[in-house]
Parts: structure tokens; C-alpha cells; sequence
């Protein structure tokens, strides 16, 4: 499918190489997006699972001989200092820049790649819904916060990726602290109270992870 930059409304599901996400919950995504963009080695996996792949971009030096032999857009970057992940979401940033966005697969790789994919989402595209294997993953700053629906007794974690200060969460069963920092304090394991949470940053960077049935298809 062709789609011009900055048409809105555009789903794009990208999908790294990570596999702990069930490739089944790819599949009931990849179904409902308008574009599926694969990084590099992730388009192995998808292709035999049978799911179709819009776009494969990389560095290209993890492809089987079978998906070179495809009939999909390659997006080659060699660059080595930038990393697949990297490519992707600079690619989704400046092509789809009004579109919904989605990433899965960042689980389950390298640790290394696992930690570095999910700085590398908060520099460069923080709008990013990360659909990981037992839930989703939300960015927050402070100029925008955060603001999800849960249900009562849902567990939530808010993650700081850089200092946090002026911490606010509401709808949890423990506020937490004010301030966090990533080798200061965190807020693991806290419990929605009701119908919405919502979280709010005087400065700083954080991760809000939600456990919900990540299979379950809802685009923003």
C-alpha cells in the first residue's frame, strides 16, 4: 500500500526482532495496520509466520536469502552508527509523522538491543505505544503526560528514564514518590483504582507500563 507523508489516521506497526511478544498478538496487529514496517531480521520472523510486510528497513545484514528474494520495499542503511531500531522510527518520524504508531518486538532480544531500543523510542519518537508481551508500554514527559484507560486492580509501572520531578499519578493505590530517578525511585507494581490513570511530569522522562492482554487490538 502507498500512503504520502503526514496523511492522518495511518496505523504503522513496526516490529523489531524481539520474539517474546507472541507472534500471534503480531499477527492481530499486522491484520489491522495499514502499513507493517519490519527492521532488518524482524521480517524473517513475520514472513513465516505468514504475516505481509509493507517495508523492510536496516542495515540489512540479518535477511534470509528467501526475503531478499521478496517483492517488499527494501529501505537499505548501512550506517553503523545508527542502530535498525533507529532507522525505523527516524523513517516513521519523518514519512508518517500524523500517523498512529505502534512497535512491537522489543522483547526478548539482546538485552543490550532491549535497553537501548527503549531509549532510542523515548529520543526519537516518545509517541511510540510499545505492545509488549503481557501489556503496553507509554512514554511520558513533561509537556505532554499521560492519561490511559484501566480497569480497578490493573498493575502499573511508572519507570523514570531520565530525573523525574513533580511526579503526580492519579487513579493508583500508592502515590508515588515526588521525585524518581532511574537509580533513585521507581514506582513497580502499583494497582489502578478505577476507570482511568493518569500521570503528569514537572520535568523529566518516564515509562508507564500497563499489564492488559496486549492481543487485544485498539489503536489510538
Amino acid at each position: 500500500m502507498g500512503f504520502t507523508g503526514g496523511m492522518p489516521g495511518v496505523k504503522v506497526l513496526g516490529v523489531l526482532a524481539g520474539n517474546d511478544t507472541p507472534i500471534q498478538t503480531v499477527a492481530a496487529w499486522a491484520a489491522s495496520a495499514d502499513l507493517v514496517i519490519a527492521a532488518d531480521g524482524a521480517a524473517n520472523q513475520l514472513l513465516k509466520a505468514g504475516i505481509s510486510i509493507s517495508a523492510i528497513i536496516g542495515d540489512m545484514d540479518s535477511i534470509d536469502p528467501v526475503v531478499e528474494r521478496s517483492n517488499i520495499e527494501f529501505l537499505e542503511d548501512p550506517d553503523q552508527e545508527t542502530t535498525d531500531c533507529d532507522k525505523l522510527l527516524v523513517h516513521v518520524r519523518d514519512r508518517y509523522p500524523d500517523s498512529s504508531f505502534a512497535l512491537a518486538g522489543i522483547e526478548g532480544d539482546r538485552f543490550d538491543h532491549v535497553l537501548s531500543s527503549i531509549f532510542s523510542v523515548g529520543r526519537i519518537l516518545p509517541s511510540t505505544r510499545l505492545i509488549l508481551r503481557d501489556g503496553f508500554g507509554w512514554y511520558v514527559q513533561s509537556k505532554s503526560g499521560l492519561d490511559i484507560a484501566t480497569v480497578p486492580g490493573q498493575l502499573v509501572s511508572l519507570i523514570p528514564l531520565t530525573p523525574c520531578e513533580g511526579v503526580r499519578m492519579l487513579g493508583v493505590r500508592w502515590s508515588p514518590s515526588s521525585i524518581l530517578a532511574p537509580l533513585g525511585d521507581l514506582s513497580t507494581s502499583n494497582e489502578a483504582t478505577g476507570d482511568r490513570v493518569q500521570v503528569t511530569l514537572k520535568s523529566g522522562a518516564a515509562l508507564l507500563i500497563q499489564q492488559a492482554p496486549s492481543y487485544r487490538v485498539e489503536w489510538l
